[in-house]
């Protein structure tokens, strides 16, 4: 009895059923290739297929059948005669095709791509847009131009403000901006005016210091070129080498020096640097080269033979101009340590807070303007 129930509970069938693994989905790129395969059988097919029919009529299209009056489309591509239907195009888009290419010339033989011209925007019309001397419109006709307007006017408690609004825009950019702010006053109140100058005062002032800290940036930057082109001419001068290069017009060029010398890098901090009133007298100095600086060949090294000379350098002179520049090395100079990233990042974090708060000044004048303005007209409203 029981391996009779057995057998029923295990037939061919079953075990079959069971055994059998679902076939797995096809990925995007096996449909691509299933699909072009099947595209090549059937353009094989179509040109195997009779051109003429029983009655020597001239047959169309994939489906070979002959002209009977239904919608068809040339192609650009073969000059062949193809059915809407058959190519899967609707058949409301007759007007809107531009160049047409059957998907054989498309996808197998790559002569083009089918493009269409552009619809008009009335939902329901389907004819190509209107273009006069070039200008392109929106819509087939002006008719569909004011349907397609009125449509959207339905609804709107007053259609005759949007119709003043249409006649006081200048073109299109300036209607599409109406809304976007509110319509200006011609005066404020005197307590907002005096919010609004003084606010306008802050901001000034902060643009001036910005000035100066982006002079104090570029003198920084000279400062720096110059303390480069005093040290090549101290190496220079140290090594007993021609130096009358560095007072030239012309730009210097680098040249290899003979047998052995100790390149000069000095620290270059200048004493004005610390003060922001000798700062703002600087920027207005150029330093492009030792001629600019008023100096000649006999100058720079009686100057700096008195530097070296006297072991105080508070007791130099203050016409040598070594008095205001620190000569030592910079590897050796404890005292301006890192100077130029110090003042550079002061300079910098000084700057970056300045734009800050003007541009949180101005963002506060707004809202003054805004509130203020908003006021005034629900004012008016209720009058």
């Amino acid at each position: 009895m029981s391996t009779v129930e057995n057998s029923r509970k295990s037939t061919p069938a079953a075990d079959e059923s069971r055994s059998t693994p679902k076939p797995k989905p096809l990925t995007a790129k096996a449909q691509e290739t299933q699909g072009l395969k099947l595209l090549k059988q059937q353009y094989q097919q179509y040109l195997k297929a009779p051109k003429y029919g029983i009655d020597s009529e001239e047959l169309y299209c994939t489906c070979r059948k002959p002209d009977d009056g239904a919608l068809m489309v040339c192609c650009d591509g073969c000059e062949g005669w193809w059915h809407f239907k058959c190519m899967d195009l609707p058949i409301q888009y007759q007007h809107l095709v531009a160049e047409f290419y059957c998907k054989f010339c498309d996808t197998l033989e790559g002569k083009g791509k089918t493009k269409w011209k552009r619809k008009c925007r009335l939902p329901s019309c389907y004819k190509p847009i209107k273009i006069d001397d070039g200008k392109a419109s929106k819509y087939c006709s002006s008719e569909h131009g004011v349907e397609f307007l009125r449509s959207k006017l339905q609804g709107v408690e007053n259609p005759e403000e949007i119709t003043q609004a249409l006649k006081r825009s200048e073109d299109l950019l300036s209607f599409q901006d109406l809304g976007k702010s509110l319509p200006a006053i011609s005066e404020f109140p005197s307590d907002i005016q005096y919010k609004l100058n003084r606010l306008d005062l802050q901001v000034t002032e902060l643009q001036d210091n910005l000035k100066t800290l982006s002079a104090q940036q570029q003198l920084l930057k000279r400062v720096k070129d110059r303390t480069k082109l005093i040290s090549d001419c101290i190496t220079s001068l140290k090594a007993n080498e021609d130096i009358s290069k560095f007072f030239n017009d012309e730009p210097l060029q680098q040249s290899k020096a003979k047998g052995k010398r100790k390149a000069q890098d000095i620290c270059g901090y200048d004493k004005r640097l610390g003060d922001l009133g000798s700062m703002r007298e600087m920027i207005s100095e150029e330093f492009k080269s030792l001629k600019d600086l008023g100096f000649t060949e006999e100058k720079f090294k009686s100057d700096f033979e008195m530097y070296e000379a006297l072991e105080d350098n508070a007791d130099i002179p203050e016409d040598n101009y070594f008095a205001q520049i620190c000569l030592q090395d910079k590897r050796k100079c404890a005292v301006h340590y890192s100077w130029f990233n110090i003042i550079s990042e002061k300079v910098e974090f000084k700057l970056a807070d300045d734009e800050y708060r003007v541009s949180t000044l101005k963002k506060k004048k707004d809202l003054v303007v805004r509130d203020a303005t908003i006021r005034y007209w629900e004012g008016e409203s209720s009058k």
